[in-house]
């Protein structure tokens, strides 16, 4: 898996109609925050602190040092979280709960 910094900028214009009401533009789907890590990123840092049992401060710095994407600590944290709730329909269908989601 290939791990590397892509930027790209949405900007989204902000206009007045004739009767003073704001139209903002939309962002394309998913797009919910100013910044945000993509899949690749997130599931790397996972897979580093879940099944090599990395600490997340040591995967924190292994992104700034060896690949150069600034993450926190807290985000490597919240990645986990994030990956926790999304694969809870799966431990179901393995354990016999059904496959519900959290």
């Amino acid at each position: 898996m290939e791990v590397r910094r892509v930027v790209t900028e949405y900007q989204g214009e902000i206009v007045e109609n004739e009767r003073g009401e704001r139209v903002r533009a939309e962002f394309p789907e998913g797009v919910v925050q100013s910044v945000q890590y993509g899949g690749s990123v997130k599931s790397h840092a996972v897979y580093m602190s879940v099944h090599q049992m990395v600490p997340c401060e040591r995967v924190r710095e292994h992104f700034a040092n060896q690949i150069t994407i600034p993450l926190s600590a807290g985000s490597v944290c919240n990645f986990k979280k994030e990956a926790y709730t999304k694969l809870g329909w799966f431990e179901g269908c393995i354990t016999g709960g059904g496959g519900t989601k959290r």
